[in-house]
């Protein structure tokens, strides 16, 4: 009788400890995704940063004129290679979108330059670049959703908490963004 209590409570303790361990590592591999998803979207973040830097180095002589929003989208640049957190690269970039969204506006007086080849080429990198930042962001916001839910429901919330894991901030493009023109390049 005593060795069947004895392997009883052994059983429970077992299924107590498969359990707590397996509840803290579905929280440990939801946030290792998210950064997983956010080393990605930095990835095309910065990989657009220079293909812009490109496109301004190429656009420069003939856009002699346009120096201010030539030095808004250098200063963006700079913010969101100088970004320490989530939040500021994540404003870095939407600052950045600005200020490319207002070149994309002003090259359109330019016809020069939208029959430059060089431009065109930069232009279509930029636009894939796009895409894939779109489906790095779409990855990234799924795995923070996935983590936030988790850190809100029993019994993952119990150890979420345990472990000092808090939300993490989903990659919002703002409103400004979303209400872009459309550019007409004549390509």
């Amino acid at each position: 009788m005593k060795n069947k209590t004895f392997f009883i409570v052994l059983g429970i303790i077992l299924v107590v400890i498969i359990f707590v361990v397996s509840q803290t590592n579905g929280l440990i591999r939801s946030e290792m995704a998210i950064q997983e998803q956010w080393a990605e979207i930095e990835n095309q973040l910065m990989r657009r940063s220079e293909l812009m830097h490109g496109l301004l180095q190429s656009t420069r002589g003939l856009m002699a004129y346009e120096t201010g929003i030539i030095n808004n989208i250098t200063e963006s640049r700079a913010k969101l290679a100088g970004a320490g957190s989530a939040e500021e690269l994540i404003e870095a970039s939407n600052q950045l979108d600005r200020a490319f969204s207002q070149f994309l506006v002003v090259v359109e007086n330019y016809p020069d330059l939208k029959a430059d080849q060089a431009f065109t080429r930069l232009m279509d990198e930029i636009a894939g670049t796009e895409n894939r930042l779109a489906v790095a962001r779409r990855n990234y916001n799924n795995s923070v959703s996935h983590f936030n839910i988790k850190l809100r429901v029993f019994p993952s919330s119990m150890f979420a908490s345990s472990m000092g894991m808090m939300p993490k901030p989903f990659f919002e493009i703002p409103q400004e963004a979303r209400e872009r023109p459309d550019y007409d390049f004549g390509f």
